[in-house]
C-alpha cells in the first residue's frame, strides 16, 4: 500500500496538475514563479536561464512551447546547458511544468561529472517535475554517478507523467534514462526508452537506484548494460515500492541482473515489488532473473516471460532469492528455464489464461467487482495479461477499447456518490467521488480509439 509519504508530496502533483494563467512581466516570457502565476518558458534561451538564476528554483515554471535545446550541447565553441541545480549544495526545490511538450537533443558531455541530467538534484515534498518529455538527449558522464536524462538526485520530491524518447545515457554508477538515484521520492506514470549503459553498479531503464522511494504505474522499453545490478526498469531498489510497473527492455550485465530489477532489498514492512511484468532478455554471468536477480525483500503477483541465459545461479524468475515470492510466475517456454529460485513456471498456453492467477489472488478489472483489479487479460489464448492503468479512462470490459458496454456501465452509476449503492470506482475517471458530467466527457473522449497498448 501506498505509505504517507505519498501523500506528503500530492501538494506538488496537485500543482503539476493546475498550475494555470500568467502575467505579463520582465520574468521570462511573463509570469512571477508563484503556483498560480508560474514563470513561463517559451524559448531555449529561456530553459537555459533557469540554470543561470539559483535564486529562482523554489519558483514554479511552466514551459509553453516545444524546445530545442541542441545550441546549448557544449560542442563547436557553443554553450553547455546550464543544469538546473547541478549539485547536493544547489538543489532545485521548485516545480516545473513541462504542460505536454517536449524539450530536444538535450546534451551533456563529461570525462566524470556526478549529477549530470537536465535536473542535477531536486529536493524537497513540494519539488515536481510532471508533463514533460525529453526527445533524443545524449548524456555522457563518463566516471560521474547520478547519470540520468532528466534527474540525476530526486529527493523527496515527484516526477509525474513524463517521458524520456531515444537517445543514450551513459555513466558509472547509479545511470537511468529517467532518474539516476531516487531517494524517498515518488515516480509515477512515466516511460523512457533511452539506451542506457552503466560502468559500475546500478543501472535501470527508468531509475537507477530506489532507496525509499515509490514507482507506479511505470514503463521502461530501453536497452540496458552494466555491471552488477542492473534491472529493465530500477537497477537496484532498497527498502523501496514498485508497483503496477513493466519492463521490456533488453538488459546485459555481470551479477545480479533481471528483467525488471536487479536487485531488491529487505523491507519487512510490506510487499515492496507488485503487480509487475517484465518482458526483456536478460544476459550476463551470474545471479540472473527474468524477473529480478537477487532478491532479498517481498515480491508478489508478478510474473516474466524473456529469455535467461548465463553461467550460475539463473531463474526463470528469481536468479537467487531470500526473501518472500507469492503468487508469481514465469513461462518457461520463451524463458528456456524450468527452474528458478522462487515462483511457479508454467508453459505459454497457461500464461495467456485466467485460470492461474486467479488462483494465486490476482484481481483483473472487468466489471463493478473488478474496479480496483490491477490487470486485464481481454484475449485469453492470444496474449500475457496486461496492467489496467495501459487501457484508456473508461475502458473496463473486454473487448478492448471504449465502447456501448463501457458507457452502459457508467451509467448504471450515473450521478452516484461515494459510499452510495450504486457507487462504481471504476467509473469516477475525473475523479471527483461523483459519477457526472466530467466523467462522462474523459469517456467520450477516448471513444472508439480501439486499445490503448
Amino acid at each position: 500500500m501506498l505509505d504517507g509519504a505519498l501523500f506528503k508530496r500530492l501538494g506538488a502533483l496537485l500543482a503539476c496538475l493546475g498550475l494555470a494563467g500568467a502575467s505579463a512581466s520582465a520574468q521570462y516570457a511573463g509570469g512571477a514563479g508563484a503556483p498560480a502565476d508560474p514563470y513561463l518558458i517559451a524559448t531555449a534561451e529561456q530553459m537555459q536561464a533557469i540554470g543561470a538564476h539559483p535564486q529562482h528554483w523554489s519558483a514554479h515554471f511552466k514551459l509553453t512551447a516545444d524546445l530545442d535545446l541542441s545550441a546549448y550541447d557544449g560542442r563547436d565553441g557553443r554553450p553547455a546547458f546550464n543544469i538546473i541545480g547541478p549539485d547536493w549544495s544547489h538543489r532545485f526545490f521548485g516545480v516545473f511544468d513541462g504542460n505536454g511538450h517536449t524539450l530536444r537533443r538535450f546534451t551533456w558531455s563529461s570525462p566524470g561529472r556526478n549529477y549530470t541530467a537536465l535536473f542535477g538534484c531536486i529536493y524537497g515534498a513540494n519539488a515536481a517535475v510532471c508533463n514533460l518529455t525529453l526527445l533524443d538527449p545524449n548524456v555522457a558522464a563518463g566516471t560521474g554517478d547520478c547519470a540520468a536524462a532528466l534527474v540525476g538526485y530526486l529527493q523527496l520530491g515527484t516526477v509525474a507523467d513524463c517521458s524520456v524518447r531515444g537517445g543514450a545515457v551513459r555513466g558509472d554508477w547509479q545511470v537511468a534514462s529517467l532518474v539516476a538515484y531516487l531517494d524517498q521520492g515518488l515516480i509515477t506514470r512515466c516511460y523512457a526508452d533511452a539506451a542506457v549503459a552503466g560502468d559500475g553498479q546500478d543501472a535501470g531503464g527508468l531509475v537507477g537506484f530506489n532507496n525509499l522511494g515509490q514507482i507506479s504505474q511505470c514503463l521502461a522499453t530501453g536497452p540496458v548494460a552494466g555491471n552488477r545490478c542492473v534491472g529493465g526498469l530500477a537497477g537496484r531498489s532498497y527498502a523501496g515500492w514498485i508497483h503496477a510497473c513493466r519492463a521490456a527492455a533488453a538488459v546485459q550485465g555481470d551479477q545480479e541482473v533481471g528483467g525488471l530489477l536487479g536487485r531488491n532489498e529487505p523491507n519487512s514492512a510490506s510487499v515492496q515489488v507488485a503487480d509487475c511484468c517484465a518482458a526483456g532478455a536478460v544476459q550476463g554471468q551470474s545471479k540472473l532473473g527474468g524477473l529480478v536477480g537477487r532478491n532479498v525483500g517481498r515480491i508478489a503477483r508478478c510474473y516474466s516471460t524473456g529469455s535467461v541465459s548465463g553461467q550460475t545461479l539463473l531463474g526463470g524468475l528469481i536468479g537467487v532469492n531470500a526473501g518472500s515470492v507469492s503468487g508469481s510466475f514465469w513461462d518457461i517456454q520463451t524463458s528456456g528455464l524450468d527452474s528458478s529460485a522462487a515462483g511457479q513456471g508454467i508453459p505459454t498456453a497457461l500464461m495467456q489464461t485466467r485460470g492461474a492467477f486467479l488462483d494465486a489472488g490476482w484481481s483483473f478489472v472487468d466489471d463493478c467487482s473488478g474496479a480496483a483489479g490491477a490487470w486485464r487479460l481481454c484475449r485469453q489464448g492470444a496474449e500475457y495479461p496486461w496492467l489496467a492503468w495501459q487501457s484508456h479512462p473508461g475502458d473496463r470490459l473486454c473487448p478492448e477499447g471504449v465502447d456501448l458496454a463501457d458507457f452502459s456501465l457508467l451509467a448504471a452509476a450515473w450521478l452516484s456518490d461515494l459510499g452510495q449503492p450504486s457507487w462504481n470506482p471504476a467509473c469516477d475517471l475525473a475523479p471527483n467521488d461523483r459519477i457526472d458530467v466530467a466523467d462522462l466527457a474523459t469517456l467520450l473522449a477516448h471513444w472508439a480509439l480501439g486499445p490503448a497498448r
